[in-house]
């Protein structure tokens, strides 16, 4: 459609967007109407140019199907710049997840350490704990022969 001029449902069909959208766009851009002014009834459409539409695809980032070059143009840079901004964001994604799997890498090694660390501490105190126990096991046989040595000696 190479017209000259657009009315915001026309706008609608040409950008697939909806017509509250376009309305609030074309407001924060600071686009005027061609025939604000000059309506005889406040009812008629308002009619937007050629650039209005332009900036509203640039800023919706919609590609134009016209055989126009420029709107082939401007669309083709239109999905350039969006296909950038989205290869930026994967790659900033992928550092992130890859500083995530780094950091997460580190923390298991240092819980696998002291994993085994507390293991062989564990060991050696159940090694410590059978010591003493054998220890006062041969202590409590050695008293108990002595006493009964002593008594047999008695009589």
């Amino acid at each position: 459609m190479s017209k000259q001029n657009y009315t915001i449902t026309e706008l609608k069909k040409e950008l697939n967007q909806e017509r509250h959208n376009i309305r609030r766009k074309l407001d924060t851009l600071g686009i005027k109407a061609i025939n604000e002014d000059k309506r005889a009834y406040k009812t008629e459409p308002l009619k937007y140019n050629y650039q209005a539409l332009l900036d509203l695809a640039k800023e919706f980032e919609v590609e134009l199907s016209y055989n126009n070059s420029y709107n082939n143009v401007q669309g083709v840079i239109t999905n350039v710049q969006a296909d950038n901004r989205l290869i930026e964001q994967l790659q900033e994604d992928l550092k992130h997840e890859r500083e995530r799997t780094a950091n997460l890498e580190r923390l298991l090694d240092q819980q696998q350490r002291l994993s085994l660390s507390d293991r062989n501490k564990i060991i050696a105190l159940e090694l410590e704990i059978e010591e003493v126990e054998e220890e006062k096991e041969i202590e409590k046989k050695s008293k108990w022969y002595h006493i009964f040595r002593r008594k047999n000696r008695r009589y």
